[in-house]
């Protein structure tokens, strides 16, 4: 029952009155671990029919990065999703190259209010070392884009990060009640800073499945969080 209510929480507001694809809540929200997926136009051609059989429940597809890239292959994907059962959400990859508020403007083109069953996502990360400024930019800089996105689609968006991003850039930015998804592909839980906990653990990089040809993340909702 705990995922049950994380997974409501991740429902627009939009998709509680009227969601058109197959899953019941009786089929999601029973003792079982409710998977999920992430990919992009790296993964090529789905068979989303393929990857609703196998036991995943929801995906996280790209959509945006930046400014002006836009997933080729979003579209196609979200609309297979939705149509083989699966509930779907899409994400944007946050870069440190352009503002908040003209990322923002790219998702919203792509994923207007009600085209998807999630709350969004913001996919914060950064290769290599940075300064103390630009790793107080990025966390600026990724707040101020959680707002806008909030202000538009009327709920938080979900933040993925690394646990080290997470320690450097969201903590203390971003409040607790944030849904957060940690990165993390080891056999051991993830320490992070202060009293939050994660909220979804994306446990492995090489997830596989029939109907996906290429290796993908995956993540699964932490049993062990701490509900109130």
């Amino acid at each position: 029952m705990k995922a049950y209510y994380l997974l409501l929480y991740l429902f627009e507001i939009t998709c509680l009155a009227s969601c058109s694809n197959n899953h019941t809540q009786s089929q999601l929200f029973d003792n079982k671990d409710i998977v999920g997926i992430d990919v992009s136009h790296h993964q090529g051609d789905i068979d989303w029919d393929a990857v609703a059989d196998g036991g995943v429940d929801y995906v996280y597809i790209k959509a945006t990065e930046g400014k002006t890239f836009t997933d080729k292959m979003y579209a196609r994907n979200r609309d297979l999703a939705r149509k083989a059962g699966l509930l779907v959400g899409a994400y944007h990859f946050y870069s440190m190259k352009s503002t908040p508020e003209e990322q923002f403007k790219n998702f919203k083109r792509s994923c207007p209010k009600g085209s998807t069953d999630l709350i969004p996502m913001i996919d914060v990360e950064f290769v290599g070392k940075l300064t103390t400024v630009q790793l107080s930019d990025l966390g600026k800089g990724s707040k101020r884009l959680a707002d806008l996105m909030e202000d538009y689609y009327g709920k938080k968006p979900l933040i993925y990060c690394s646990p080290d991003v997470y320690n450097w850039c969201i903590y203390k930015r971003f409040s607790d009640d944030y849904v957060l998804m940690l990165g993390h592909p080891h056999p051991t839980y993830p320490a992070i800073k202060g009293s939050k906990h994660y909220d979804i653990w994306q446990y492995t990089y090489k997830g596989r499945i029939k109907g996906v040809a290429q290796v993908f993340d995956m993540h699964k909702f932490h049993k062990k969080r701490h509900w109130t």
